[in-house]
């Protein structure tokens, strides 16, 4: 997955859960298949899109960059 890539899934999650008033706080929000996923345990290693809620489209854009870098380097050290 591109860093542009993962930016497009962000703004669709935040799109998608624009009139969510909360999310769940057990449940897991990630990249999946091109798209995300709420899952109970990311068995599957998607990326973290949960940080995207309620954010505009200028800021996941300013901040998608650094969110994907942060996420290969944890791997990285994995």
């Amino acid at each position: 997955m591109t860093v542009e890539e993962y930016t497009e899934i962000c703004l669709r999650f935040a799109e998608d859960t624009k009139n969510d008033g909360t999310l769940d706080d057990g449940r897991f929000f990630v990249t999946y298949r091109g798209g995300w996923m709420s899952s109970c345990d990311n068995a599957h290693g998607g990326i973290g899109v949960r940080w995207a809620f309620g954010k505009s489209e200028s800021e996941i854009r300013r901040l998608a960059p650094q969110k994907y870098r942060e996420w290969m380097g944890m791997n990285k050290k994995q």
